[in-house]
């Protein structure tokens, strides 16, 4: 795993797409905790934010501040948030590859799918492209799933419970929309948690244990979460993420407000069906720059209805896809400047979970679906740079 690791930071630094990002509002969050208070009491404009009662409000999940802290520490509002995000996508890499072995993958497909996550998924863009503030919350989010996944599938300790609760309290305090696929990730380890025998064994045995530790995980991720919200808001239950969007975003962008039906058809065509830039000379297409089909960017998708549907945690990885997925269908925003559809990444753990089992039995098609998905990425990477995109 640790070679792994150092591989993928490799290969990441080479194709790294420039100097830190001066949209760094979680490095300036964790930099203000180390302070002693609970938000940044101003922000340089680039950073979306508005006055608040004790200082700014900023609009994204405080996860990354927390992973942010001890770097913070030693080199204050220095620290690199890019080079962050790309080591975090790194051990991500390292992440998968581990997980994919405990699903029982072979050596070869587990070879295959780890290269088919680093290199021919859209990590790869989000890892690389900036460690803007955006990209770098998919991926810490990506960081949480996948601690929580490969506790699902490790053997049932009080430490699989409690990291599962952890991870999984990581990414929701990254991306709210995870908290949807809360129910579903944590039903899809009941059995790794509880042991099988059900309420029985769960009041008889050891393992209510371990059910304590993932509640317990989880529920302290939670708890910062309403207090954070309490210290800076005054309210544990107002994030600040309405206020900000609409005081900072113009009215005819949100006709219907945050959510709604009306956004429905567009947004499926932005997901499934919008399609990269005609231009007049080689290569002829080039990513359009706020939304591309993520069938497009990511082509391992289409393997996923070939999984095996007779085991509970598929049916269960996919609910929780789908139950984010809802969240944005809704949403009144795709992304912005993204290639692909950065939302989507938040769920790429649970579709690598669908992926390697349809792979199992059908290697030719996971590496051939990694080829291509390593073609669309240097494509985006390349075109990206050409293009003097940010």
């Amino acid at each position: 795993m640790g070679l792994v690791f150092l591989m993928a930071l490799a290969i990441y630094a080479l194709l790294s797409m420039g100097p830190s990002t001066p949209y760094n509002a979680h490095v300036r969050l964790a930099d203000a905790w180390l302070s002693g208070v609970a938000t940044p009491l101003t922000l340089p404009a680039h950073i979306e934010h508005v006055p608040g009662p004790n200082g700014t409000i900023i609009p994204y999940g405080p996860g990354p501040a927390i992973l942010l802290l001890p770097l913070v520490a030693i080199w204050g509002l220095d620290t690199d948030q890019s080079a962050f995000c790309m080591a975090l996508g790194a051990l991500n890499v390292a992440l998968v590859w581990s997980l994919m072995g405990r699903l029982g993958s072979t050596r070869s497909l587990q070879t295959g799918l780890t290269i088919l996550f680093a290199l021919g998924s859209p990590h790869l863009f989000s890892a690389v492209q900036s460690g803007n503030t955006w990209p770098m919350m998919h991926i810490v989010t990506v960081f949480g799933l996948l601690v929580a996944l490969r506790a699902v599938f490790s053997p049932p300790t009080l430490g699989s419970g409690l990291t599962m609760g952890l991870g999984l309290g990581l990414a929701y305090l990254t991306r709210q929309p995870v908290l949807l696929a809360v129910p579903f990730i944590a039903s899809m380890g009941l059995e790794t948690l509880l042991g099988v025998g059900g309420a029985l064994r769960w009041v008889r045995g050891l393992n209510w244990k371990q059910g304590g530790a993932f509640v317990g995980g989880f529920g302290a991720c939670v708890a910062f979460a309403l207090a954070y919200n309490w210290a800076r808001m005054g309210n544990p239950l107002d994030s600040g993420y309405e206020r900000v969007i609409l005081a900072i975003t113009p009215k005819y962008f949100l006709p219907h407000g945050l959510f709604s039906l009306e956004y429905l058809g567009r947004n499926l065509h932005a997901y499934f069906l919008s399609a990269p830039d005609r231009i007049a000379s080689f290569p002829f297409f080039r990513p359009s720059q706020f939304q591309m089909s993520m069938v497009l960017v990511f082509p391992a998708l289409l393997l996923i209805p070939l999984a095996d549907w007779r085991k509970r945690e598929n049916w269960l990885a996919f609910g929780a896809i789908a139950a984010m997925m809802a969240v944005y269908l809704f949403y009144y925003w795709t992304g912005a400047t993204q290639f692909g559809m950065r939302y989507a990444v938040d769920w790429l753990p649970l579709a690598m979970l669908l992926i390697a089992s349809a792979g199992k039995g059908r290697k030719p098609l996971v590496w051939l679906v990694a080829i291509l998905g390593i073609a669309v990425e240097a494509w985006g990477l390349v075109m990206w740079r050409l293009s003097g995109w940010s």
